[in-house]
């Protein structure tokens, strides 16, 4: 891949980023439970960081030790924070 595609490829990564955390914020305005946006955010970053890992032209083990690290991060955090954030919403709560 030449630089000039691969930068090309990066912008538009990075807009479908934008454009998919910009629907999960909406989705979470309308459950009023912003909680999945730390679960968006760490899967996103995570799968983007393994593909850019990737695409990258170089040699593949190198590619690999780049990838392996953040896709083990973004499935352990990501899981965690899907298991600790509350699903249902919750009554609201008088403010002390």
């Amino acid at each position: 891949m030449s630089a000039g595609v691969y930068q090309t490829a990066s912008l538009l990564l990075a807009g479908a980023a934008a454009v998919g955390m910009a629907a999960l914020w909406v989705v979470a305005k309308r459950i009023h439970n912003h909680g999945i946006m730390d679960v968006g955010w760490t899967y996103l970053v995570g799968s983007l960081a393994v593909i850019h890992a990737v695409a990258v032209p170089g040699a593949p083990f190198r590619r690999a030790v780049v990838a392996t690290p953040f896709a083990i991060w973004a499935a352990r955090l990501g899981t965690t924070t899907c298991a600790l954030v509350p699903w249902f919403p919750r009554a609201e709560v008088a403010p002390r």
